[in-house]
């Protein structure tokens, strides 16, 4: 397989992507898209809108839809109708990763087909071909729990891949404009065996296009009104509800510092308890009223979650 990896190309300012897998059962009648995702990027601002798409099939008889939207460091998700937003470390910027393919990374197996323009790009077409008796490439094939859900059933099943088909269509610089992987096999149980395909496919689109990407309508920015120590970072942020993680303290520095400073800020403790690794403050200010429930998390760190009400 050729050596893909991540290259900053300035020319992209912005675009599109879409990529898609599939898998196909003929003598089921099964031609479903088990997953696909469609991102819009932008460099300046840097920002994208990222929408993760899971068949019915796979989710317990109803489609998953996730989508992810980033602007700056501000990370907002909707899981099924749902914004809230999320850890920055969430999400990595796609702005500046684009496939590289690197045309002298290759074996002899693959065929220069020509040019072809996609998406208004010139690019080189490049095409693997492999089948049984020949070396596959180190990837994955259709798992077993895939197939039973696919198929509705719960057997034992034995995959033989038989072809391989390989087309990526890359510029002159090595960004991958399209990238199409395809394999063709059997998959049988025992009794019966089926024919089996599974593809992938991933183009780009709207190079450079007019796209603008803000924040969700029902989702809120507004910065935090509770005192929260040096390195505390935002984890979800959902209606009134914000939990936050502060690395390599305890429980009771944290405390400790909130039972000082929540005074110094205006706000007056109504109630605090003490369970040792749970230690919860209430404490109001103007009217509003927060609950803080300090715990202890992983790897020394804390977790802060505070909750608004009026």
């Amino acid at each position: 397989m050729p050596h893909f990896v991540t290259t900053d190309q300035s020319t992209f300012k912005s675009y599109r992507a879409h990529m898609t897998v599939r898998i196909e059962i003929p003598q089921k009648n099964i031609n479903t898209v088990l997953s696909s995702m469609d991102i819009a990027a932008t460099r300046n601002p840097a920002a994208e809108e990222i929408t993760m798409k899971t068949a019915k099939e796979m989710n317990n008889g109803q489609e998953q839809v996730v989508k992810f939207v980033r602007i700056g460091k501000t990370v907002w998700m909707n899981l099924n109708g749902t914004w809230m937003q999320v850890s920055s470390q969430e999400m990595s910027s796609m702005t500046k990763k684009l496939n590289f393919f690197d045309p002298n990374d290759i074996s002899d197996h693959w065929k220069k087909m020509g040019q072809e323009k996609i998406a208004g790009v010139e690019t080189t077409h490049y095409r693997l071909e492999l089948d049984q008796n020949q070396d596959w490439m180190n990837g994955e094939f259709v798992d077993v729990d895939t197939l039973n859900k696919v198929l509705g059933g719960n057997q034992t099943w034995t995959i033989t891949p038989k072809k391989l088909f390989v087309d990526i269509y890359a510029t002159k610089d090595g960004v991958v404009m399209a990238n199409q992987i395809h394999w063709q096999g059997t998959v049988s149980d025992g009794q019966n065996t089926f024919d089996i395909s599974e593809s992938y496919e991933y183009s780009i689109s709207d190079i450079n296009a007019d796209i603008t990407i803000e924040p969700p309508a029902q989702a809120t920015t507004e910065e935090e009104v509770i005192p929260l120590p040096e390195g505390a970072a935002l984890q979800v942020s959902m209606g009134g509800l914000r939990t936050y993680t502060v690395p390599n303290v305890t429980v009771a520095d944290v405390a400790a510092f909130l039972q000082q400073e929540l005074p110094n800020q205006g706000f007056t403790i109504t109630n605090k308890q003490n369970l040792g690794q749970l230690f919860s403050i209430t404490a109001e200010k103007e009217g509003t009223r927060y609950s803080i429930n300090i715990t202890a998390g992983d790897n020394n760190s804390v977790q802060i979650m505070i909750q608004t009400a009026q």
